[in-house]
């Protein structure tokens, strides 16, 4: 069965192109084969996903490239290699 564990990454993303915090990091996501990530807004909205491919760039951009405001978005990481779940939040600052 797949649990819900905490996941090794920052909660907080400030894209203004400082270098700190610009993107949502994963720890160690190039270990990480197979997985699916999903964003969603505070209305359980999906805003952004990526399956396989995320290398750890997410800026507060939605899946069309569009600014997302302020404000705390939800992740749901699903780890393809042994199942796990992970969820939390991350705060987006402009």
């Amino acid at each position: 069965g797949s649990s819900v564990s905490n996941l090794d990454a920052n909660n907080f993303i400030s894209p203004n192109d400082d270098g700190f915090n610009d993107t949502w990091k994963i720890a160690d996501i190039n270990l990480i084969s197979q997985h699916q990530l999903s964003i969603y807004d505070g209305f359980g909205k999906e805003v952004y996903s990526r399956s396989g491919g995320y290398n750890n760039d997410w800026s507060g951009l939605d899946n069309s490239g569009r600014e997302l405001p302020e404000g705390v978005y939800y992740f749901r990481f699903q780890n393809g290699g042994d199942g796990i779940i992970y969820k939390g939040s991350v705060s987006l600052k402009r």
